[in-house]
């Protein structure tokens, strides 16, 4: 098990009145405030009956009596004994403006590198891409993804009013704080460049100014052959003509093509991984060897990548993440583990782990309320189907939920 030792849940006292028939909460509306009593996901382990108070737009308590705390009194209560809270996930990796695209069809290909389906070379037959038709794509796209309980994305774009779009200042929904920079093609190789050896791409990623951004996410060695690798032996300075673009504010997206010396640098500079398992396997029958990466001490996050590839939410590509975890890699990973992928771990990869990601008092209340009356504890998001979430917060501002949850936060008429 990749994940460290276990760490025993913590149990709060008390008994909660169960919620009335049907429904998964009780609900004692207040006037300011909002104090929800779960089940907690917290970043050191699980919290049976836990209490999390939310003040504006920030968690002001977490722990087993934040019912005492003198704000709680006018605040609207949410007791949920059949629940669990986390973090709003995060997903670490997506291409936005493509979410109206369907998944592509199989062909019966697999690529050795990105720019073969891109671009059809090497005899490979391309991927026709698709961009959203209409701005309203991408919201309808961010709409999908808040549905299966997430909050933030590292998407290339973005619309206003849904998800905290982490590469766009702009669209951070309230935040200030400064963006992860999304870079697409690092070496300037947009036109289809592979190389084996050597470094002679057209224009590669300035170091000092990558280093200038709360975090600096590029898309590197995306496939299995020697190009792929080649990617990275010229971002991370072992070939001297190439740049070092490995430090520790930066990710690589996909890091497929790595060899475990590879992997052994980037964790020495603190660069980690962001890992859509879902895309690599469809196009390259292959994706990162994430417990290699693990081993040897590089974060890792995840994302869904794109619609034609990917997934449509998060919940799906963790679905993708454990049957590679279980089937080839022995459970290498925790329930646990899985989780942080799109929470804490991916709030650090994205420059953001000082304010979101955990729930954490000082930290912005970004959450997701999740039934766990059939599966509990993580088990209660790696099972999960959209209708399985309860509700979503953002900045304690109801975006989704249930109808009975969302009547009580919302000014009644106010959502569709």
């Amino acid at each position: 098990d990749g994940g460290g030792p276990d760490v025993e849940p913590v149990t709060c006292d008390g008994e909660w009145p169960a919620p009335p028939a049907g429904e998964l909460c009780t609900v004692a509306e207040g006037t300011e405030g909002l104090l929800i009593r779960a089940d907690l996901i917290l970043p050191d382990g699980l919290m049976t009956h836990g209490q999390v108070l939310i003040i504006d737009d920030t968690i002001a308590c977490v722990g087993c009596d934040c019912e005492l705390d003198p704000a709680a009194a006018t605040a609207t209560w949410l007791t949920c004994p059949d629940a669990v809270l986390s973090p709003g996930l995060i997903n670490g990796h997506d291409h936005i403006t493509f979410t109206q695209m369907k998944p592509a069809p199989d062909n019966g290909v697999r690529y050795d590198h990105r720019h073969e389906w891109r671009k059809g070379l090497n005899g490979k037959p391309k991927i026709q891409s698709v961009q959203n038709s209409h701005p309203l794509g991408d919201a309808f796209g961010e709409m999908r993804q808040v549905m299966g309980g997430t909050t933030s994305l590292f998407g290339s774009g973005g619309e206003a009013g849904f998800l905290r779009n982490l590469d766009k200042s702009s669209l951070l929904e309230g935040l200030t704080h400064g963006t992860a920079d999304y870079s697409t093609f690092p070496l300037g190789d947009s036109g289809g460049t592979m190389i084996s050896s050597g470094c002679s791409y057209s224009g590669y990623d300035d170091p000092n100014q990558s280093m200038s951004y709360a975090a600096y996410v590029p898309h590197v060695a995306e496939g299995i052959g020697d190009a792929a690798r080649n990617e990275f032996l010229c971002v991370s300075g072992l070939d001297a003509t190439g740049v070092d673009l490995t430090f520790s504010s930066s990710a690589f997206i996909h890091g497929v093509g790595m060899m475990p010396s590879d992997v052994a640098l980037m964790a020495g500079e603190g660069t980690g991984l962001v890992w859509s398992p879902r895309s690599n396997t469809c196009l390259y029958g292959m994706t990162a060897p994430a417990p290699v990466y693990d081993r040897l001490g590089v974060l890792i996050a995840l994302g869904t990548d794109w619609t034609a590839s990917g997934s449509v939410h998060l919940l799906r590509e963790l679905a993708c993440a454990e049957q590679w975890n279980d089937v080839y890699w022995d459970g290498w990973f925790s329930d646990a583990d899985l989780v942080g992928m799109v929470t804490d771990d991916a709030a650090e990869l994205m420059g953001f782990g000082d304010v979101l990601g955990a729930l954490v008092p000082g930290k912005v209340a970004d959450v997701a309320l999740w039934d766990a009356r059939t599966n509990d504890g993580y088990r209660a998001i790696l099972d999960a189907t959209s209708a399985d979430v309860a509700l979503v917060l953002r900045g304690g501002e109801a975006l989704y939920g249930d109808a009975s949850l969302l009547d009580a936060l919302t000014i009644p008429g106010d959502c569709d």
